[in-house]
């Protein structure tokens, strides 16, 4: 790719960061908290500061993680962590946990303040996604294409408003797309590089959400069918340039 290319590539993605970026903050500090945003919201942060994972955990803990991040730089966030204790089991499980969660963010601190920083990091995450439709779609099909695939996301309603929510959705959806861009490059050539992108994305996948595990048979499955095809894998590891033998492609899906 020419020096030019790369600057167009550069500014485009930029210019759609910054535009996907304003338009998801300036919904959000306009939106009160859906339903179960305090429960991830809450469950992330008490995972963080004390390594407690009883609230709500119905998901894998990561994506609430990350948006808590915020929160540990910020002073004054009050959080109780002994009122778990102190409620039975049944209560808990019945609805004790969704009032602690309520109570944390609306009544002990500034629900805003806590809720506004947590949701940019969601945002972070919308605009990985659309880098990732941007490069894939580059791949396939030249700049222009991949610049117009790029502005139907900016503005697709669906990934705007979960891009601007403490859930996990948008999150998955991120890294199940990146596990099976990172899976089709492998898939044209297997290099280290390409590995460590499908590892890392099915990784975050699957600590992300629970359903996320169907990723594993598709995973293999598509391995499987292009370990079977006839024309060479090319490969960047080791000393052969293409892997023509079946044996040898199975292997390497193995």
């Amino acid at each position: 790719m020419t020096l030019f290319k790369r600057h167009r590539v550069a500014i485009s993605l930029f210019v759609f960061a910054a535009v996907f970026i304003t338009l998801a903050v300036s919904s959000y500090v306009r939106e009160s908290a859906t339903w179960d945003e305090p429960q991830h919201l809450v469950a992330g942060d008490s995972a963080l500061k004390f390594h407690d994972y009883r609230t709500d955990p119905e998901h894998p803990p990561f994506i609430r993680m990350w948006a808590a991040l915020p929160l540990l730089g910020m002073d004054n966030i009050k959080f109780d962590i002994q009122k778990i204790d102190t409620t039975t089991s049944a209560a808990w499980v019945l609805g004790g946990q969704f009032f602690f969660c309520h109570d944390i963010l609306y009544v002990a601190n500034d629900a805003d303040r806590l809720l506004y920083a947590a949701r940019f990091m969601i945002v972070l995450l919308g605009v990985m996604l659309g880098v990732l439709v941007f490069c894939w779609a580059h791949e396939l099909f030249g700049f222009w294409p991949a610049i117009i695939t790029l502005g139907l996301y900016t503005i697709e309603p669906n990934l705007l408003a979960h891009s601007r929510l403490v859930t996990t959705d948008l999150g998955v959806t991120c890294f199940v797309f990146g596990t099976m861009y990172f899976l089709w490059r492998t898939a044209r050539r297997l290099s280290m590089g390409n590995l460590c992108g499908l590892v890392a994305f099915f990784t975050l996948a699957q600590i992300s959400k629970f359903s996320a595990v169907l990723l594993g048979p598709m995973v293999v499955v598509l391995l499987v069918v292009r370990a079977c095809q006839r024309r060479p894998w090319r490969t960047s590891i080791g000393r052969a340039d293409e892997l023509s033998a079946r044996s040898a492609k199975l292997g390497a899906a193995l």
